[in-house]
């Protein structure tokens, strides 16, 4: 009778901690020493588990790693320290600890599913396919390991192989609405559109139905959705994150001090390096006035060496890189660098975290560049707009308070520059004498209603071609037969192979005329177009999304290039391919306007932007609650 007295006092001892004093830490101590002495007893590892997860971090660990000497034949203890190591930002701990929970328990599904979320969520993505692969053989009827691999796939562009694992998933779990996404996702990405519009009009039903959050990222390329429609997305987007992190702190609102003095600006984002956003904005960084603004990165994105990633790093004051660094560490390294003003240039795209801003580490947080359009959220105060993209007649569709830039809000490089290389259009598959569309727009982007819209066009011409960009497998051919559907040689399509960005602005001018999708337009790819040389014709639509293109153009200089209609679109694009003279006047304007227009001037743009910054903090010193406005025209 003498034997369970002590472990048996520790837990009553644990227990008046814990529930008098609210002592969890002693607590969690008396029962890894009870643990100790009834090794056997599942009430003890059930309370200890309890406790660490209300103990700090730091000190959970501690106690877990204990009860891995204690029982180091159970699997399930190795995979919850795992866990532990994984939330407090210790990586290849955590990746060590499901290998030995794997290694006891060859299929423990957590360890597996969570090793491969894991090396997933830090770039290690080869490896994750691995693991999935290996799940989906180890549990062949567990649909969740057939969605997530065909997802990691999915990311890693290997199209094919993605459809056929969210099918396996899809056929074991029909009602799961996140797989139908993901697998909507990869239908867009490979323009295959048989029943496409049934099944979008399917997802969409449900997710309006419910309270399940849709990646709004994906709605943007979906007609006829509305800004509302958006909105609403957005916003249960923004409550899907809000509550993933109901048990972070909440940092102390903190109002920036008396002006002027120097203001601390963050941008956070995994895409310095080279990408997209990195193109439009290093300039901008490259020229903010010292005097009045000290930059900060927060880059959790994969390391690189290329000119790019060096160039974007010499452009900060401070440079964090915190690629596999936890969100909540972010948001308190924000918060330790007093920022006074937080951008995101993420939004809702892959790989974003706007968890970071959801704890409010900065007095003032803003949406700008890499998502067009709301997020939705309480936690952002601006989004960073234009009249043309955003009017303040649309401010009802946004949750953020519309800042307008004077002319365009998109940012662009006048240093990159074209290959020294003149590309001809026989090495490019081009016809010589055929008159030449382009779009290069991704090809999720690309619709049945503007693909149709294409090729009534090349039947109209019949000496013209469709020059298309694809990267995902299974495209080319679904698009081939798309416009043999539609009465047009499949040959008239011609696609481009992915070439450095240098390479393709040297090879964008064999174009004659680019032509934009609609509802998501052209962003970077426009800016590029018009950088080229090469005239491009849009539709402005009813979204940030689809006003982008006009924007540019007005910027440029070539408004009467932005169609109010998708009729009048057409009508353009016939009229500019019959009248060569018309079209090389605009060439000619372009490539004059290119050096004087405000579309390409960096100095100028920075300082609308600097002002739009400087308004901002303003407000916030005196009190002020964010509204929106407008920033005067700088000459």
């Amino acid at each position: 009778m003498t034997g369970p007295v002590e472990p048996i006092a520790a837990i009553m001892k644990a227990t008046a901690a814990e529930a008098t004093f609210g002592r969890k830490e002693e607590a969690l101590d008396a029962l890894v020493e009870a643990l100790g002495q009834m090794p056997d007893d599942p009430s003890l590892l059930q309370g200890i588990y309890r406790l660490a997860k209300a103990c700090d971090a730091g000190r959970a660990i501690v106690a877990w790693e204990k009860v891995t000497v204690i029982r180091p034949e159970n699997a399930e203890v190795f995979s919850i320290l795992a866990d532990f190591y994984g939330g407090h930002g210790r990586t290849e701990d955590a990746i060590n600890a499901y290998k030995k929970a794997l290694a006891i328990d060859p299929v423990l599904r957590p360890a597996c599913r969570n090793l491969a979320q894991l090396l997933k969520d830090n770039n290690r993505l080869d490896l994750a396919i691995a693991v999935y692969r290996y799940a989906v053989t180890q549990f062949p009827d567990d649909a969740r390991a057939h969605f997530k691999l065909g997802q990691a796939l999915r990311i890693k562009c290997q199209w094919i192989e993605a459809a056929k694992e969210l099918e396996i998933s899809i056929a074991l779990d029909g009602a799961s609405l996140d797989v139908r996404v993901e697998m909507l996702m990869v239908r867009m990405y490979t323009c295959d559109w048989r029943g496409l519009a049934q099944e979008r009009e399917d997802v969409l039903a449900k997710a309006r139905g419910s309270d399940l959050a849709v990646p709004p990222f994906l709605l943007l390329s979906i007609p006829l959705l509305t800004r509302e429609d958006h909105l609403s997305a957005a916003r249960r987007w923004a409550r899907h994150h809000r509550n993933s992190i109901a048990s972070w702190p909440v940092f102390a609102p903190r109002r920036i001090g008396c002006l002027p003095r120097k203001l601390k600006v963050g941008y956070v984002s995994c895409d310095f390096h080279n990408h997209a956003t990195a193109t439009l904005i290093v300039e901008l960084l490259e020229k903010h006035d010292r005097e009045r603004f000290e930059i900060f990165a927060y880059s959790y994105g994969p390391q690189d060496d290329g000119p790019m990633r060096r160039r974007i790093i010499c452009a900060f004051d401070m440079f964090r890189d915190l690629g596999g660094v936890p969100s909540l560490d972010i948001a308190r390294l924000v918060n330790r660098d007093e920022i006074d003003i937080l951008i995101d240039l993420k939004g809702y795209t892959h790989d974003c975290r706007p968890e970071i801003f959801a704890s409010r580490p900065a007095p003032i947080q803003v949406n700008y560049l890499g998502y067009p359009g709301t997020m939705g959220a309480d936690f952002i105060d601006y989004i960073i707009t234009d009249p043309i993209v955003a009017p303040f007649d649309h401010s009802a569709s946004y949750d953020e308070k519309l800042v307008h830039l004077p002319n365009c809000y998109q940012p662009n490089d006048r240093q990159r520059r074209a290959a020294p290389r003149k590309f001809t259009r026989e090495e490019c598959g081009l016809p010589e004498e055929a008159f030449v569309f382009c779009c290069f727009n991704h090809q999720y982007k690309i619709t049945e209603q503007m693909f149709g819209l294409w090729m009534g066009l090349l039947r109209d011409l019949p000496s013209s071609v469709l020059w298309l960009f694809t990267s995902a497998d299974g495209a080319v051919g679904n698009l081939r037969r798309e416009a043999a559907l539609r009465g047009v040689s499949p040959e008239r399509l011609v696609f481009a192979s992915h070439i450095s960005h240098s390479l393709h602005l040297a090879r964008l001018p064999l174009a004659d005329l680019f032509l934009d999708t609609l509802p998501y337009n052209s962003h970077t790819t426009a800016s590029d177009a018009l950088w080229a040389g090469v005239p491009l014709l849009t539709c402005a639509g009813e979204t940030f999304a689809g006003r982008v293109a006009a924007s540019l153009l007005d910027a440029v200089g070539l408004p009467e290039l932005a169609a109010a209609s998708t009729a009048e679109y057409r009508t353009k694009a016939l009229h500019l391919a019959r009248n060569p003279k018309e079209l090389g006047g605009l060439r000619s304007k372009l490539e004059l306007n290119r050096s004087v227009a405000p579309l390409f001037d960096s100095g100028l743009y920075a300082r609308s932007f600097e002002s739009a910054l400087i308004q901002m903090a303003q407000m916030n010193s005196a009190g002020m609650r964010p509204s929106a406005f407008a920033v005067c025209a700088v000459r």
